[in-house]
């Protein structure tokens, strides 16, 4: 008779009464409904397997089957897209599954999924501090053994499968962990190159390393060389530099630098890039020759005149499709060439001012040029070509001149920094500083950099309030630039071949070590 809630019970009417006969029938239909019993799979509930054969036994009972762990399971599919097929072969996916198997490619980073003997591909997690996240690079490598379980809950319940064995060592370490590797990590390693990063992007690493100030971190750079830099352009993924005796040098990470040869020995005092040339320029300020050097790449240098005698440049700027150079005469003029390729220059009529033009910009619109003397020290022109003279506030001399975020800032002699939304009028500004000022850069992210005479240096939010930033040296500062590659970084130029790099720096922001650049790596994400 069959079994009720797995329990067994004789048959009705089997069992024998003393001095009477025992009916062959009921007795010999005993002995088999027993047989059978016996030779039946018993429940799980009754103590018993469930099953008749082992493997049987072992699906039922949740366990791992002889043929599961001899490795015959086959795994194919993609990196990220594992599939399984098993000789047990399963038909859904339960809570008690738990197996291994070989992998048969890498798991690149962006999660995994797994589809087990055709049942659907299901997540694939793996565990960590702050509970279950997906397996990243590293976590599965090609002919590596791992044992993966099914977690019916996870997924908000839709089911995941739990990696028990991720082979990155990322499983291995905590958040704030060392590690040195020849290898490059995956995305939850960072290296301890001293970058600087955003809280909000790393949480858990931000949580154990200092917030940073609201400033600027200096360091200086070894130049190659100990002649006065005039001034600095960035283009193409490469700084450049230009100072006294035609000295150029470039670099492309603001770290090492090289020396060009430029083909003159005048003092060069300005360079820009535009329409995929580098151009630098300087005078004589003996005879008045000026000269242009022209470089396709930054590295060879060809010069030639601009004009052989009786004017001074001081610096260039392009926009519109033309270089604008920018200086004065012999006679105490105010001067500016213009030129489409480096090459070929044409003299323009500015306002016939006394003095001499220091520094030109472009604005997007708009060429602006600071006249270093006299009231009307500002002038402005949509080409080059045709210019027209701004009023100033004051009367100080202006050195310097910058564009960013729909602003201008122009700065010079005493702290003198003034800010005009248009070229056209212009606000005094509080700089904090005495010191003469000599150059300004904007850069999206770091937003307001100027530099000047002592290793003055300020930064600015918005370009209206003003604060110090200690550069650790003392050298006159003339030029600065930011990196376009990392625009929280500055280059600036100065005196006796100095070269000072700045990262900016704010208080929703932490730096990872600097000890190990080429092969540390810090643990940033659990």
């Amino acid at each position: 008779m069959p079994r009720t809630d797995g329990i067994y019970a004789v048959p009705s009417g089997t069992k024998g009464v003393t001095l009477q006969a025992i009916q062959s029938g009921k007795y010999n239909g005993f002995l088999d409904d027993i047989t059978n019993d016996l030779n039946a799979a018993r429940p799980v509930g009754a103590g018993g397997t469930g099953a008749t054969t082992p493997d049987g036994a072992a699906e039922a009972l949740g366990l791992i089957s002889a043929k599961d762990i001899a490795g015959v399971n086959t795994v194919g599919g993609t990196a990220n897209a594992i599939t399984i097929v098993t000789s047990r072969g399963y038909d859904a996916y339960a809570a008690t599954l738990y197996l291994g198997f070989r992998a048969a490619s890498d798991v690149a980073a962006g999660g995994a999924t797994i589809d087990l003997d055709g049942n659907g591909a299901k997540p694939l997690y793996k565990t960590v501090a702050a509970g279950l996240v997906d397996v990243n690079a590293g976590d599965i490598l090609a002919t590596g053994y791992y044992w993966i379980t099914y977690d019916p809950a996870a997924n908000a319940g839709g089911g995941a499968f739990i990696l028990l064995n991720p082979g990155n060592a990322s499983s291995a370490y905590q958040v704030g962990d060392f590690l040195d590797s020849a290898r490059t990590l995956s995305t939850d390693w960072l290296r301890r190159n001293g970058g600087i990063y955003n809280i909000a992007d790393y949480p858990e690493l931000a949580a154990l390393l200092p917030a940073l100030p609201d400033g600027v971190e200096w360091v200086a750079k070894t130049s190659g060389v100990s002649v006065e830099l005039n001034e600095i352009c960035y283009g193409e993924g490469l700084f450049v530099a230009v100072g006294a005796t035609g000295t150029i040098i470039t670099s492309p990470d603001r770290t090492n630098w090289t020396v060009r040869s430029s083909g003159t020995s005048l003092n060069l005092t300005g360079v820009a890039y535009g329409n995929g040339i580098f151009v630098a320029v300087g005078f004589d300020p003996n005879n008045g020759q000026v000269v242009a050097c022209v470089s396709p790449d930054g590295v060879t240098w060809s010069a030639s005149n601009i004009t052989a005698s009786g004017y001074s440049a001081f610096s260039i700027a392009f926009g519109n499709g033309v270089f604008v150079v920018v200086g004065g005469s012999q006679l105490n003029q105010i001067s500016g060439f213009t030129s489409p390729n480096g090459t070929s220059w044409t003299q323009r009529t500015l306002p016939s001012d006394t003095g001499t033009i220091r520094d030109v910009t472009y604005t997007g619109s708009l060429f602006i040029a600071v006249r270093a003397f006299g009231a009307s020290g500002i002038y402005t022109s949509p080409d080059g070509t045709t210019w027209t003279a701004r009023t100033s506030p004051g009367s100080g001399t202006i050195y310097g001149v910058a564009n960013g975020a729909s602003l201008s800032i122009a700065v010079g002699a005493g702290g003198l920094i003034i800010s005009s939304p248009d070229g056209v009028a212009w606000t005094s500004r509080t700089s904090g500083t005495s010191q003469q000022l000599n150059s300004a850069s904007y850069s999206p992210s770091a937003k307001w950099l100027v530099v000047g005479n002592t290793g003055t240096a300020l930064i600015s939010s918005a370009g209206t309030s003003w604060a110090l930033s200690a550069t650790g040296v003392g050298t006159n500062l003339n030029d600065v630039v930011y990196d376009e590659s990392n625009d929280f970084a500055y280059v600036t130029v100065g005196a006796t071949g100095t070269v000072l790099t700045g990262l900016r720096t704010s208080p929703t922001q932490f730096k990872v070590p600097d000890d190990d650049p080429t092969y540390g790596w810090i643990k940033a994400v659990s």
